[in-house]
């Protein structure tokens, strides 16, 4: 995908003369033995960023895949293991060559042990949050589901996962550690943070510390007339006002009957807001396009905002 090029289209209008040249080059094989014990077949599935391939072992664990074009890859597997339990494994592929010697040894699911501690390192009792995550790889995000711990541990498919708390009135993420030796470069840590869940030692450990003094924002939606609106959504999204790009995913309020809205567990910095029902789930692009206000919100402080409901014209 990142030797794509754009293509503008417009409302109403064909674009013509889109036309798609291979480049000519080598494909390679990727080929090995996915290793499970007992042996069995494997459900194998190999993925890039244009989409996924899928193919099921033979009774030894022996594959071959159809040949690919250079590049990176990720490599699942999935097996229904033994009477004490299912197994799976992952394993990142950089592909130059051909690969007939790729091993993949699968193992019992790995649990993600989950900390979480307040500014001055006390414990925070993990039934007083909400873990939701995504799986991700290289051809997107999933869908997220919230993660039901079992006192502090969940068990997850080994790979790449995204985990972040959900709004909490009393908390917000000021900090985030992942597991040890976890190369993922980090943002900040109310948002999406990316995990590397493997079922090899050391454990799958994860930290939260969190403030106790999240800040809220609330309002009203008004028409032209200035009579509130009710059920009016309202979008809020995390901005960087150097770098002009969203940090976090957009989160989105609904006024009452009375119009009023409001956004609870908010971590400190600059926000965008706006309030329609011309757009559903906006991406930044189209925040811009909605004229939004900026607000920032300090720790700790209820911002008061009134919005104008934004409607195209």
């Amino acid at each position: 995908m990142d030797q794509a090029y754009q293509i503008e289209v417009d409302i109403d209008r064909e674009t013509s003369d889109v036309s798609v040249r291979p480049h000519p080059g080598q494909l390679f094989t990727i080929a090995g033995q996915a290793l499970a014990n007992p042996p069995q077949p494997v459900q194998l599935s190999l993925v890039s960023d244009t989409g996924s391939e899928s193919l099921t072992t033979d009774a030894e664990g022996n594959f071959k895949f159809n040949p690919m074009a250079p590049g990176r890859y990720e490599l699942y597997a999935q097996a229904p293991g033994d009477r004490r339990g299912p197994i799976a494994a992952f394993i990142p592929l950089e592909v130059d060559r051909d690969r007939g010697d790729v091993r993949i040894a699968l193992r019992y699911y790995p649990q993600v042990v989950f900390s979480f501690r307040d500014t001055k390192g006390q414990p925070i009792d993990p039934s007083a949050v909400q873990v939701v995550a995504r799986r991700k790889d290289l051809a997107g995000d999933g869908k997220p589901e919230n993660l039901r711990l079992l006192k502090d541990s969940v068990t997850l498919l080994p790979g790449r996962w995204d985990v972040a708390l959900s709004p909490n009135p009393k908390y917000y993420a000021e900090n985030f550690h992942g597991p040890a030796g976890d190369p993922v470069e980090r943002g900040r840590a109310d948002g999406w943070n990316e995990i590397v869940v493997t079922s090899s030692p050391p454990p799958n450990a994860v930290l939260f510390r969190l403030s106790s003094s999240p800040g809220t924002l609330h309002g009203t939606v008004t028409a032209s007339g200035h009579e509130p609106v009710p059920g009016a959504p309202v979008y809020l999204e995390l901005y960087d006002v150097d770098a002009r790009k969203r940090l976090i995913d957009v989160r989105e309020a609904r006024a009452d009957i009375r119009g009023q809205y409001q956004f609870v567990g908010l971590a400190p910095g600059h926000y965008r807001i706006v309030s329609t029902f011309e757009f559903l789930a906006p991406d930044s692009a189209t925040m811009e396009l909605a004229s939004p206000r900026t607000v920032q919100i300090e720790e700790g402080r209820d911002t008061p905002l009134d919005l104008d409901l934004y409607v195209i014209r």
